[in-house]
């Protein structure tokens, strides 16, 4: 079958042929440097090079692609001593992190005519930077990142929230972190673990998974509120909202830290605990309790049993065997009774009733120096 086409381009006007670019006042477009770290900032591409420079594209323009100029780049002094690391886009700032300070941009940048610039870098921290290459995560809490101390996060100020978990972290590097808007909790996936931080309550969780010999967590997403861990064996792993792993019921323990009484090494007494929460399904509780900054061992050990939901309320009280201490702490976790399928139990609430003793914790004699 025949084609026809209709050609409204005149014969002069295609004569002429297409302009360049360039002729226009357009800067040249060159290709940058190979990139180890790239983040959209308003509607334009930021990357730290290979040699440690952060370039800039020219901003997006719908049907073309990216252009860059070598004349786009963010001046920063002292790349020899204190290199990029990571990058982040918190509205209409871009924050650069270094290996040991923080800095920020803003302004609308140079058109692609080389019209206009960004402001001066501002130096946020001269102390605080991020791990080389490591994710980062803006959000209306604050920007989350990870360097050699641990996890921060940068909001109104530089905060330290990952001293709980600095031994769960300790040398390894975060590869993904990610916002579960659900449970309110920001994921950080590690190569053998997920460490979940609540920022509605500041606590921290740490989520483990079974894998296999020589297995780890390459990367973490977030899709429709659901979270996807991947690992290195081309595995997808789905979190689910169930309390089962085919048969085996999942436990949940939670870990309080060390209660004084006080000040760190006051004495006191304590003569017993009361908890108060929700039984959401049958199960067996258990609370175990450490005194003395004392992690060996478990002095005290109580179980409580509920026989269903309909229990609701979850209240009980338990006297303690050491009442003289000058610290205490708790650990609780639940056990399948009967073939329980809901989430266990909820605890809102840790009572003690106390009381203060002057001067300090009173150590055995083996353990004084000195004369009396």
């Amino acid at each position: 079958p025949a084609i026809s086409h209709h050609d409204k381009v005149s014969d002069a006007n295609a004569a002429t042929g297409a302009f360049l670019y360039t002729e226009g006042g357009e800067l040249a477009n060159v290709a940058p440097p190979s990139a180890r770290y790239i983040v959209a900032h308003r509607n334009r591409i930021f990357a730290i090079t290979e040699d440690n420079r952060i370039w800039f594209s020219k901003e997006y323009e719908n049907k073309i692609g990216l252009g860059w100029s070598d004349f786009f780049q963010v001046p920063l002094d002292g790349l020899d001593h204190d290199k990029p690391t990571a990058l982040c886009s918190s509205g209409g700032e871009l924050v650069i992190f270094r290996e040991q300070s923080t800095w920020s941009v803003t302004g609308e940048g140079p058109s692609k005519t080389g019209v206009g610039e960004y402001y001066k870098p501002r130096q946020i921290s001269a102390t605080i930077g991020a791990l080389k290459n490591t994710p980062v995560l803006y959000t209306d809490s604050g920007i989350y990142f990870q360097n050699t101390r641990g996890i921060f996060r940068l909001g109104e100020g530089f905060e330290y929230i990952g001293a709980p978990v600095e031994d769960l972290v300790g040398s390894s590097r975060v590869v993904a972190i990610r916002h579960h808007q659900g449970t309110e909790t920001i994921r950080f996936a590690f190569t053998d673990k997920v460490l979940v931080y609540n920022y509605r309550y500041t606590a921290w969780s740490n989520y483990t998974y079974s894998l296999g010999e020589g297995e780890t967590i390459v990367g973490m997403e977030n899709l429709d509120d659901i979270i996807y861990v991947i690992t290195n064996a081309d595995k997808i792993l789905k979190e689910d909202a169930s309390y089962k792993v085919g048969t085996n019921y999942i436990v949940m323990k939670l870990r309080t830290g060390w209660i004084s009484f006080n000040e760190v090494q006051g004495f006191g007494r304590i003569y017993r605990f009361s908890i108060l929460g929700e039984s959401r399904d049958k199960h067996t509780l258990t609370v175990k309790v450490y005194y003395d900054y004392d992690d060996s061992a478990s002095v005290d050990t109580y179980t409580f049993t509920t026989s269903s939901a309909t229990d609701a309320k979850l209240q009980f009280r338990g006297h303690l065997s050491k009442q003289k201490c000058e610290a205490i702490k708790f650990e609780i976790y639940d056990a399948d009774n009967s073939a329980s399928t809901a989430d266990g139990y909820a605890i809102d609430h840790i009572a003690l009733e106390v009381g203060i003793k002057k001067g300090v914790f009173r150590t055995i004699e083996t353990s004084t120096i000195g004369a009396d």
